[in-house]
């Protein structure tokens, strides 16, 4: 499955306004292996200057075990945002995961494991987490997909006991079956209980 969103928007009168974003979402599985590549960039901006110009990007790749509700998985992430303090975010995490939910209709992925991250460009930390993160879909119908995902990070060194959380909801339609086109609604947040000047604790 394969999916490219793309938006934009703008207007000139007593003021020049100009918004831009764009997504992807790739999907590959099979019954030993799948693959998950999710992206999302928006920028934002006016006469005066850029006001936000932020993206990230998230590859995972889960090994699945046959005939178990196991598998194991693998991710590498990337975050960038112009005006927060760490600039750039780098992530590598693996672990267990189990098929909680596993229907035709829901499914509920859950996953543990150790994660490194390291913020880098105006300032370099190198920190230790613990990832818990769950992955639900739901198709109430044959056109429509529900998707909510969460990942929380506890952070164990060098400032034990921080959180981050980032929340991702998606609801798609299919509007046209050939071209393929989908109407896409998506809400995002990020949590992070450790701010430097000038960071926001709650990005939505």
């Amino acid at each position: 499955n394969r999916h490219i969103d793309l938006g934009a928007n703008g207007s000139q009168g007593t003021s020049i306004s100009r918004n831009f974003t764009a997504g992807l979402d790739f999907n590959y599985k099979d019954e030993h292996k799948q693959w998950k590549v999710t992206g999302r960039y928006s920028y934002q901006g006016d006469e005066e200057g850029t006001t936000e110009n932020q993206g990230r990007l998230s590859v995972q790749r889960n090994w699945l075990l046959p005939d178990s509700l196991w598998f194991w998985f693998g991710a590498l992430g990337y975050q960038y945002d112009q005006f927060e303090s760490w600039e750039h975010r780098a992530l590598l995490s693996a672990g267990p995961g189990y098929h909680l939910l596993k229907r035709k209709k829901h499914t509920l992925d859950v996953r543990v494991g150790p994660a490194y991250v390291r913020e880098f460009g105006r300032r370099t930390v190198n920190k230790a987490d613990l990832l818990a993160a769950f992955d639900y879909t739901w198709k109430p119908r044959d056109r429509v997909t529900i998707t909510l995902s969460n990942q929380f990070f506890l952070e164990a060194a060098p400032d034990a006991g921080q959180i981050r959380n980032m929340t991702f909801v998606n609801w798609r339609t299919r509007i046209l079956a050939e071209p393929a086109l989908d109407l896409v609604f998506g809400v995002e947040n990020q949590y992070q209980s450790q701010n430097e000047d000038g960071d926001k604790p709650n990005t939505l």
